[in-house]
């Protein structure tokens, strides 16, 4: 979901011709990438602050265009080519990030199941392998017991999901799953719980969940 327009075929070209005054794009991004790398100290703080998104409602021109969501736009456009009224798209994609991190804790909590994704990170089955490499290289500088980072659970839905909720928010577009691909019965109990979560922060039990499925490729 995280993958910008202007690195998608036809993106950069699809960019140049942005300026629609009825399309508006909230890109709401991680103020830091989750890379490879040691979070220093003031950037850890935020983390445990919840200080992780930041952004700004744009209009729609090629700057703000390209870095978009390629999904998105795609997606975007088409609601203004067939309906003809004004949209609004709010992008909240962190790379790499597993389900557990967009769903609220009490859901994770009152699921006998996803409440052990709150257990020991560091040897916890749950957790993909990959996931829990990026989270113990990024905190490796920390000096906090209860360090926070963006993909543990509940996290993603705390910082940046939370926000969004005073918005009347017509229907979401799902686009992840690779850092949950290591236990597809797993995912099969999340993924349920991540729509009611929302449906329910929402309090739209009929809202619009659009789902893009990862191709099987040597995986469940």
């Amino acid at each position: 979901m995280a993958f910008e327009l202007k690195h998608a075929k036809g993106g950069l070209a699809m960019a140049e011709k942005a300026g629609d005054p009825e399309l508006r794009l909230f890109n709401f991004r991680g103020f830091i990438q989750t890379n490879d790398v040691a979070f220093d100290s003031l950037t850890l703080d935020r983390l445990n602050r919840l200080d992780f998104f930041e952004g700004d409602w744009q209009t729609d021109m090629p700057e703000q265009a390209s870095g978009f969501s390629a999904i998105g736009y795609f997606f975007g456009t088409e609601l203004r080519d067939e309906l003809k009224v004004p949209v609004g798209l709010i992008q909240v994609a962190v790379g790499g990030a597993p389900i557990e991190a967009f769903i609220d804790r009490k859901t994770l909590e009152m699921n006998p199941v996803l409440v052990d994704q709150f257990l020991n990170r560091e040897r916890n089955d749950f957790i993909f392998e990959w996931v829990r490499q990026r989270i113990i290289r990024n905190i490796s500088l920390n000096n906090h017991k209860n360090q926070r980072h963006p993909y543990d659970p509940a996290y993603i839905f705390e910082a940046g999901i939370a926000p969004m909720t005073n918005f009347p928010v017509r229907g979401v577009l799902w686009y992840q799953g690779e850092s949950n691909a290591h236990n597809a019965d797993l995912y099969k109990i999340a993924f349920h719980d991540w729509v009611n979560s929302w449906r329910k922060s929402w309090n739209n039990p009929k809202m619009t969940v659009l789902v893009a499925q990862l191709s099987g490729i040597d995986r469940p």
